[in-house]
């Protein structure tokens, strides 16, 4: 996140393509390490904000941290979009700690 703009942009699309085929040890750790990224330039990921849709499947600090980077990527643009998503978290029985939070 402290890199020029320009090295912002090559290393967000593979860094979100190794969360998605990464097990979830070790997507966490990637979503940990993109936080930052996220709350300095939240532009470079907003058009990319349904790769952090989370999963019922998802372990649940994944799920944390996935929320997370959802809540500052949200926009005008986008809220609609995420209202919906949240809104079908809402009706996951099996997660009531994870609807909570969401």
């Amino acid at each position: 996140y402290l890199a020029p703009s320009d090295d912002l942009k090559v290393v967000t699309m593979p860094m979100l393509r190794c969360i998605r085929q990464a097990p979830p040890e070790s997507a966490r750790s990637l979503l940990v390490a993109l936080l930052p990224i996220v709350e300095a330039r939240p532009d470079l990921l907003r058009p990319s904000i349904r790769e952090f849709f989370v999963y019922s499947f998802d372990f649940a600090d994944v799920k944390k941290f996935k929320l997370k980077i959802l809540e500052r990527l949200v926009d005008e643009t986008n809220v609609q979009l995420v209202l919906r998503e949240l809104q079908a978290y809402v009706s996951w029985q099996s997660d009531t700690k994870f609807v909570a939070l969401a």
